[in-house]
């Protein structure tokens, strides 16, 4: 990486990705530059797609400094494991469960593998409720034509966003009353329940 070719745009650079992270010291190497140069907003965006990089999520989540997002690089992951990649993603259920568990652990964004088949919004769909349904703040785009796509299946459904509204606000009705559970159209509502709904919530920006 040419860091150097950075300094005369740092300050308008909101962040970087930093391709092939297998620890955080991948990071902040990159870190320790801008800061030298005293850039202090730069964020950081760090792309797992080796099995070593797999095997370091904690380190990378808990000691890389400026971290707002891990990628899943599923293209570069396939070659280093010896991988076949299927339409249907079943082999790369572990690494994919595996950054959205460790990004969900430590507040990270987790953007799920990049669709190659671009000229198929069928398969793109697919990828994208299945991103979704798994806890994925997003995906990649390999080209522009997806963007739309992916931002309409990443935002919560109307339905589902109405569902969270309820829970939180009779959440915070029935706490009022010294309440803990309670029922929603025939579903029970406890705290899982309540803290599934305030992600949905803030995933959509929606003011709870």
């Amino acid at each position: 990486m040419d860091l150097d070719s950075l300094k005369p745009v740092l300050s308008k650079v909101d962040s970087i990705l930093i391709p092939k992270v297998e620890k955080a010291e991948d990071c902040d190497y990159v870190t320790s530059f801008l800061e030298s140069n005293g850039n202090k907003s730069t964020r950081i965006i760090a792309c797992v797609e080796t099995a070593r990089g797999l095997l370091s999520l904690q380190n990378i989540c808990t000691h890389a400094r400026r971290l707002d997002a891990i990628v899943f690089g599923s293209e570069d992951y396939s070659a280093d494991v010896g991988m076949t990649r299927s339409s249907g993603l079943e082999e790369m259920n572990f690494a994919r469960s595996a950054v959205v568990t460790s990004c969900a652990a430590y507040g990270i964004q987790a953007i799920d593998l990049v669709c190659i088949d671009y000229k198929n919004d069928e398969q793109l769909i697919k990828e994208c409720q299945s991103g979704y349904n798994m806890g994925f703040d997003g995906k990649q785009a390999i080209h522009p034509a997806q963007i739309p796509i992916i931002y309409e299946h990443f935002r919560p459904p109307q339905k589902t966003l109405e569902f969270a509204k309820r829970i939180v606000d009779e959440y915070r009705h029935h706490l009022e009353r010294g309440v803990g559970a309670f029922v929603i159209d025939d579903k029970m509502i406890d705290m899982p329940m309540i803290k599934w709904a305030e992600k949905v919530l803030r995933k959509a920006n929606v003011t709870m």
